[in-house]
């Protein structure tokens, strides 16, 4: 597998990651301020989630500054994007996608190795992402790469009809990546 540089000519192609999920549980969040947790409860019907990841290109301007694509037998597997936010020195992951078929391969954690290997990481204090309270898989998967979860925003995605709540996790950085 390749880790490179996104390049304007991969857009198709990153279009075209399959960032389909079946839903059959939600992250259940409780905690004290500064403490939480999350237990996964079954949802009565299951149902597919996915991000239309062609859109997100075309949003300008850019919330992200750089990103990166995973390139597996030739063909583009994943994408991640992201930023620093300098006033408070946090890299922020504005998207992470796996094609479908490449999950459980390494292919996110690459891709997260990648953002933190960053020229643009080295001052940064911690890496910051939100996904949502229906997408487990991703919920434990960055538990999995080190992530804690730090926060809810119930309001975030209020205009969607299925009500996600927001979940915010993070990850300390190594000292010698945070000077």
């Amino acid at each position: 597998m390749e880790i490179r540089g996104f390049e304007p000519s991969d857009a198709q192609a990153v279009g075209r990651i399959d960032t389909g999920t079946i839903v059959d549980s939600i992250a259940v969040i409780s905690g004290e301020p500064r403490s939480f947790t999350w237990t996964a409860r079954p949802l009565a019907a299951a149902k597919k989630k996915g991000h239309d990841v062609g859109a997100y290109l075309q949003q300008e301007p850019r919330p992200w500054s750089r990103a990166v694509v995973a390139v597996r037998q030739s063909r583009i597997v994943g994408f991640a994007a992201f930023g620093l936010q300098q006033w408070n020195r946090r890299l922020i992951l504005w998207h992470m996608y796996v094609d479908h078929a490449a999950r459980r391969l390494g292919v996110g954690k690459a891709l997260l190795e990648a953002a933190i290997d960053d020229p643009l990481a080295q001052d940064a204090r911690h890496i910051w992402l939100e996904t949502q309270d229906d997408n487990v898989p991703a919920i434990a998967a960055y538990e999995h790469l080190g992530f804690e979860l730090v926060g809810i925003d119930t309001s975030l995605y209020s205009d969607a009809p299925d009500g996600d709540i927001a979940v915010f996790m993070r990850r300390t950085l190594q000292p010698s990546s945070a000077t």
